[in-house]
Order: structure tokens, then C-alpha cells, then sequence
């Protein structure tokens, strides 16, 4: 969090709606919550006035065609994707990811590895910050609830 204490461009910016929190001792469960709200929030709000195509994880989970779809026309793209492409592990994905022994069942699994205090200090969090496509206790972004999925 030092670095968006220290980066004045961004505290002259946002200092207003992330200053009071960035100068608070945080757990680890809230700063890690507060630097994805920066860096996931900000974007979020420049989409809304510009002509940004915002692509949810969750949704390219829960229905891939659609959305991959939607990516590639936002992107002049004349091809989705195939599915093979689609499934391969990003290289970003934990060892245990990529061999497959960990296969992909549920988009809110990782809340059960958390105690009910650090789910609580994460939704504080999202609260203060003013995130209104994420809730502790939704799988899914608000905004993007696929009514037909793939």
C-alpha cells in the first residue's frame, strides 16, 4: 500500500476515496482487499465513461461462448477462441492448476478457506471503498449475472 501513499499523481486523484483507509493498520485480509479495489475499481469507473468492454472472469467461467464472443468484437478480432485455447491454464496458474490436480469446480471455493472474521474485514473493505459489483457473499459481479449460460 506504501506505493499509493507515495505516488502523489494518484493520491491528488484518489487520495479522497482511498487516503483515510491507506493511512489505517490494515489486517493482511483488508490490504489485500484495498489494493484490489485499486487497482480493479478505478478501471472499473473509466470504463463507465469511456468506450471500455469490461470482461468479468466469472463470466467467461460461467458462459465462454458469449463472452468470448463479446471480447473478440470488442477487440476487431474475427475469431473466438476454440475451446482447447480457452481451457489451457494461464501461465499465471498455481503448479497444482496446470497438472489438473485441482480441477475447477466452484467460483467461490476460495471463500471457504476463510474465517468468518477475515470475510467480514474483506467486505468492510469492498463497503468503505464503495465496490458495488462485488459482495463477499456472491460467486458473481453484480452487473454481469448470466441469465443463459453457455
Amino acid at each position: 500500500l506504501r506505493q499509493f501513499c507515495d505516488d502523489r499523481a494518484f493520491m491528488e486523484r484518489h487520495g479522497e476515496s482511498y487516503g483515510d483507509l491507506l493511512k489505517q493498520n490494515l489486517t493482511a485480509a483488508e490490504a489485500f482487499t484495498l489494493v484490489w479495489c485499486i487497482e480493479n475499481q478505478i478501471p472499473l469507473q473509466a470504463a463507465g465513461s469511456c468506450d471500455f468492454a469490461v470482461v468479468h472472469y466469472e463470466d467467461l467461467i460461467v458462459s465462454p461462448v458469449s463472452e468470448w464472443t463479446r471480447v473478440t468484437q470488442a477487440l476487431g478480432l474475427e475469431r473466438v477462441p476454440d475451446q482447447v485455447t480457452r481451457a489451457r491454464p494461464s501461465t499465471q496458474a498455481s503448479p497444482s492448476w496446470k497438472t489438473g490436480e485441482t480441477p475447477f469446480t466452484s467460483l467461490d471455493r476460495w471463500k471457504y478457506r476463510l474465517a468468518d472474521e477475515v470475510k467480514s474485514e474483506i467486505q468492510r473493505i469492498l463497503d468503505q471503498t464503495g465496490v458495488s459489483d462485488y459482495s463477499i457473499s456472491e460467486p458473481m459481479p453484480v452487473r454481469s449475472r448470466p441469465e443463459d449460460p453457455d
